[in-house]
């Protein structure tokens, strides 16, 4: 079986997907190339696009700011602004970075 595009998107591009891009921007900023690379199944930010089909490591983080993005009401709110990494990357501790044991404060 193959599957190919049989007609043009006529839909405008949804907000949601530029900001969960601008997201996985910020999160590459936030980890470093060498632990974003861990949860990106070693793809550089550079190759995420609206069109993109993501892996387990960065829809696990992506479903967790979901549900932030749902909630928000302009206030931080300390148990729903906390994003724990998966995998290799769940006991990672670098204060630097602002990763306590595997897990990213999200602050205003």
């Amino acid at each position: 079986m193959k599957l190919q595009e049989v007609g043009y998107a006529t839909g405008a591009k949804c907000g949601a997907t530029f900001i969960d891009l601008e997201f996985i921007r910020w999160l590459n900023r936030k980890l470093g190339d060498e632990y974003f690379r861990m949860l990106s199944d070693d793809r550089p930010v550079e190759s995420f696009s609206v069109h993109n089909v993501f892996g387990a490591g960065i829809r696990s983080v992506l479903e967790q700011f979901d549900k932030m993005k749902m909630t928000y009401d302009g206030n931080a709110q300390p148990n729903m602004s906390r994003i724990t990494l998966p995998g290799d990357l769940y006991d990672v501790d670098d204060p630097d970075r602002g990763i306590d044991e595997g897990v990213i404060t999200l602050t205003k």
